[in-house]
């Protein structure tokens, strides 16, 4: 464990600012991520909803996302007022790259990135440096590389080469502490989240729901008093329970967007203390957030834009995050699996039905004499007659 001379004190974090200098300095305290937030694996993801679905062996989804957050990290005096602004501004990026195997399963890995903060000067602030050190925070940094692998129990069933009914999946994520401790993005040790996906797409809505268990191999103590003793901190950061859950609008279901190209995104997430603080003792290491996003895609490249804001008083929490991204998914684009590109099938949601009647276009004729009897009842499809019959 590295020792260094800052403590964590997010806005929501109700803390007290001491006027009595002591000549301690900061304990030994292990650093977290506790954005909560990373890249995805899936080009169908939203803000926090990673879908169950895996793609095929060799396809690719390379993601880069962009994070603007206000206030995260403040120090409040014994009124609840903000005395210092230890990051008032911080902007984080987060990279991903996923490649499918097989249809079940998704392997990748993610980095997250300070790519720049701002703050309050604290180094002649006697009384925050007690808690928080005299040391800046740093303005870039790495953070700790993230491994993924997903696999997928139960695929989506396919209509009009639209997922129709339930996928079940789950998602690992392996950290490793090579990142900067002082960063506020890294964990300064191990950690292992493993979520349950479950999605249920219904035509125009779809849902999407992920829990599961975060476990770290250190404590994170945050927002403590240097003097008292440690068991006595509400602000303890170990193991905890993710959550995810959301509902996904699909312009194309209601005839807006016959491309399917857009989505719109209203969703939820947040954390639950497991180990060593619960939530009877303490609810500082509580997190809630609710988010709306959308995602647009133009051929290969999809683009997301979200805005979030905290709904719940806990450390970590910030007020309010802005995020846009960029994912590239090369895929071979027929949707409805007739062998014609969507590009160039005049039917894309609808399979070419190789009957010898114009067969070129990529669409099925459902009356190929235009009699006015449907091919499917008709007893001679192929030549006009009075209810099929005169052939």
């Amino acid at each position: 464990m590295r020792s260094f001379a800052y403590v964590l004190v997010p806005a929501a974090c109700s803390v007290l600012v001491s006027t009595v200098l002591s000549a301690a300095g900061a304990q030994e305290q292990p650093s977290a991520d506790l954005r909560g937030s990373y890249a995805p694996l899936h080009h169908d993801a939203g803000l926090a909803i990673e879908p169950a679905d895996s793609p095929e062996s060799g396809e690719l989804t390379a993601t880069v996302r962009f994070t603007y957050a206000f206030r995260p990290v403040v120090l409040r005096d014994e009124n609840e007022e903000i005395a210092y602004r230890v990051v008032e501004h911080q902007f984080t990026g987060d990279v991903g790259l996923a490649v499918g195997l097989f249809g079940r399963l998704t392997i990748g890995l993610d980095l997250p990135v300070l790519m720049g903060q701002t703050g309050d000067d604290l180094s002649q602030a006697e009384d925050a440096a007690r808690l928080l050190g005299d040391q800046p925070i740093p303005v870039t940094a790495i953070g700790d590389p993230g491994v993924r692998l997903k696999g997928t129990f139960l695929k989506p069933a396919k209509v009009d080469g639209q997922p129709r009914g339930p996928a079940l999946g789950l998602d690992e994520r392996l950290t490793i502490p090579l990142g900067d401790e002082r960063s506020f993005i890294g964990e300064g040790n191990v950690s292992s989240e493993t979520r349950v996906l479950f999605d249920y797409f219904a035509g125009p809505v779809s849902a999407h729901a992920a829990a599961g268990v975060k476990l770290r191999a250190d404590t994170g103590a945050f927002a403590c008093d240097p003097d008292a003793r440690e068991d006595d901190c509400g602000s303890r950061f170990g193991h905890e329970i993710p959550f995810v859950a959301g509902l996904a609008l699909h312009p194309y279901a209601l005839g807006i967007d016959p491309e399917a190209r857009g989505t719109l995104f209203v969703e939820t997430r947040g954390r639950v203390p497991v180990s060593p603080v619960t939530p009877d003792v303490s609810t500082q290491p509580l997190s809630w957030y609710a988010s709306v996003a959308g995602r647009y895609r133009l051929g290969d490249v999809a683009l997301l834009a979200a805005v979030e804001v905290g709904l719940w008083e806990g450390v970590g929490n910030s007020p309010f995050r802005a995020t846009v991204g960029v994912s590239f998914a090369p895929r071979a684009s027929d949707a409805d699996k007739d062998g014609f590109s969507d590009d160039d099938d005049k039917c894309p949601r609808f399979a070419e039905d190789r009957d010898g009647v114009e067969d070129d276009d990529g669409c099925p004729e459902m009356d190929n004499d235009r009699d006015g009897v449907p091919d499917g009842l008709d007893e001679c499809p192929n030549l006009p007659g009075k209810d099929g019959a005169a052939c």
